[in-house]
C-alpha cells in the first residue's frame, strides 16, 4: 500500500474478532491500528504517508478500507 497524503483505516466486521496491523515496507510491526470485538466498525487515527502493508486477522464477514483523512 503506497500513500501520498494522510489517511485512515476504516471497518466493518460481522464475525466476533476483527484485528488490523500497520507494518512498514521493511517487514517492521508499527501498530495495531484497528481492534473490534464482536460485530460493528470504527477508524484508526490518522496516519502519515508512505509504503505500508496491512494485516487483517478476524472472523467471519469483514471489509476493510483505506481512506484518504478528512
Amino acid at each position: 500500500l503506497e500513500v501520498e497524503r494522510p489517511w485512515r483505516v476504516t471497518w466493518q466486521n460481522q464475525g466476533s474478532l476483527l484485528t488490523i496491523e500497520l507494518w512498514d515496507s521493511a517487514g517492521e510491526l508499527l501498530n495495531v491500528v484497528g481492534n473490534q470485538i464482536g460485530r460493528g466498525g470504527g477508524r484508526s487515527e490518522v496516519l502519515d504517508p508512505g509504503s505500508y502493508r496491512l494485516a487483517v486477522r478476524g472472523t467471519g464477514g469483514w471489509r476493510v478500507q483505506a481512506v484518504p483523512a478528512q
